[in-house]
């Protein structure tokens, strides 16, 4: 391999490399806006129920007389190994039970394909930032959608012998926070042996 080949390579590196951390602030952006729509979501179901709402950077506590109801989520900035963030409900009433919320992106672009040959390299870079060129250029063709399930806290700590429940998918947020919430008042109200 050439010099010029290699000092071609690494400029085409260092795009990628640009590229990508513009790319993962455009997603960080999405994030936030989920983030805010679920806290809105959360604060808006329980406040007309009467419970008084407590905000934080990263979720919410919802109080009402000993009741309480709290929405964690993980930090926008940070993307999960698994998927892009989660949001827990909890409440004080059923302590062993939490309703969790995955969410999810599926990217709609259509990658284009990268050659093995070696001597390409050039180009297999320069498809790559084609990509994340499109992907920045169009985020709104990124499908996200949430997963959601009830949860024991033996399960998380891998301490029951059965597997957890699936997860059910949402097409959208209010739908997933409706769910959680309805969820996780069942288990409050169910006896504490279930």
């Amino acid at each position: 391999m050439s010099l010029e080949i290699l000092k071609k390579l690494s400029s085409l590196d260092a795009e990628v490399r640009r590229l990508t951390q513009l790319h993962n602030e455009v997603l960080h952006g999405v994030r936030r806006r989920f983030l805010n729509q679920m806290m809105e979501w959360f604060s808006m179901l329980v406040e007309v129920e009467g419970f008084k709402i407590i905000r934080a950077p990263l979720g919410a506590t919802a109080r009402l007389d000993q009741t309480e109801l709290v929405l964690n989520c993980t930090d926008p900035s940070i993307t999960l190994q698994d998927s892009e963030a989660q949001y827990t409900i909890t409440c004080s009433l059923a302590p062993e039970r939490s309703y969790v919320i995955v969410l999810y992106r599926q990217s709609q672009q259509t990658p284009e394909t990268e050659t093995n040959d070696a001597n390409d390299q050039i180009t297999n870079k320069m498809l790559e930032i084609r990509q994340l060129e499109a992907q920045i250029a169009n985020p709104g063709k990124d499908l996200w959608f949430a997963k959601g399930r009830l949860e024991r806290a033996s399960d998380v700590r891998g301490t029951i012998g059965r597997p957890p429940a699936p997860f059910e998918t949402f097409q959208n947020l209010e739908q997933s926070m409706k769910t959680a919430l309805a969820e996780v008042a069942a288990a409050a109200n169910a006896p504490r042996n279930a």
